[in-house]
């Protein structure tokens, strides 16, 4: 196992390996029969992290882990690969190689390629959520959409690396995260874990501790998506009402499974503004 442990700290990371503790420890104590689900997975560091955690379970076979990304490097990533001794191109489909980094950990992982706003899951229950990827609001509202209603109330571990990126940025988007957790702060326990504040100087000036949280509470997502978007139109209690009993009825549609939650909303939306 120290060799492996040594394997996932020399995988790039964008922090990742820096929360590696917690990481193993989450993947260890996941309930059965559940899944862990990673969005935003880049190439690998975190990924490797769980692997040992489900390795050291009893039952390994009986936790699935999951990977979203697009795995297609842009300019700041083929910049962070540097960092780390390797060299990248721009627009290089970087799955095989986050493939190859995570072959000598022999866990199954299901990769889901492509843009965070495309991705389903029709999974199950959610015991451990890793979120990389979901900086702005239209992708958070998303992945709440996607994933948090099999979150499990009382079990599920909420990891938000970027919850604090907007004290780095400035902008004002980037605080979508803080807003939903302080809105909603009845459903969520914050975590408290052993952070390294040399993350900062590893990834940069634009790197933040991630924020951990235990789900605690049953809360319904699409309402609250609805509300808080409605809100920026300034429509009426009742209207929102009407849009969540819209957005649940799809939800109970084959065509809600097939299809991207978030351009099914954006559709109810235009067409709720067009006939107003």
């Amino acid at each position: 196992m120290d060799s492996l442990s040594d394997l996932a700290r020399q995988i790039p990371s964008m922090g990742g390996s820096e929360i590696g503790s917690l990481l193993r420890k989450a993947a260890l104590e996941a309930p059965n029969d559940t899944a862990i689900v990673e969005v935003g997975c880049w190439l690998g560091a975190g990924t490797a992290q769980l692997a040992l955690g489900i390795r050291d379970r009893a039952e390994p076979d009986r936790i699935a882990l999951h990977c979203y990304d697009r795995w297609q490097s842009n300019e700041s990533e083929v910049e962070k690969a540097s960092r780390f001794g390797l060299a990248l191109g721009t627009a290089v489909d970087t799955l095989p190689i986050t493939r190859r980094y995570l072959i000598p950990f022999d866990v199954p992982i299901q990769f889901h390629k492509g843009d965070i706003l495309e991705s389903q899951w029709t999974g199950g229950p959610i015991s451990v959520y890793v979120d990389d990827a979901a900086k702005k609001w239209q992708v958070f509202y998303h992945i709440l959409l996607t994933f948090g209603p099999y979150w499990i109330p009382g079990e599920t571990l909420v990891v938000l690396m970027d919850y604090d990126i907007w004290t780095k940025t400035g902008m004002d988007e980037h605080m979508c995260q803080k807003r939903f957790i302080e809105e909603n702060n009845h459903c969520f326990e914050r975590i408290q874990y052993d952070g390294h504040p040399e993350v900062s100087s590893v990834l940069g000036e634009h790197a933040t501790l991630p924020a951990v949280f235990r789900y605690t509470r049953l809360f319904n997502f699409e309402h609250w998506v609805a509300t808080t978007c409605a809100r920026s139109l300034n429509v009426s209690e009742k209207e929102v009402r009407h849009l969540t009993q819209q957005i649940q009825r799809m939800r109970q549609s084959t065509s809600w499974r097939v299809t991207s939650p978030i351009r099914v909303f954006g559709d109810v939306m235009r067409s709720f503004r067009k006939g107003r």
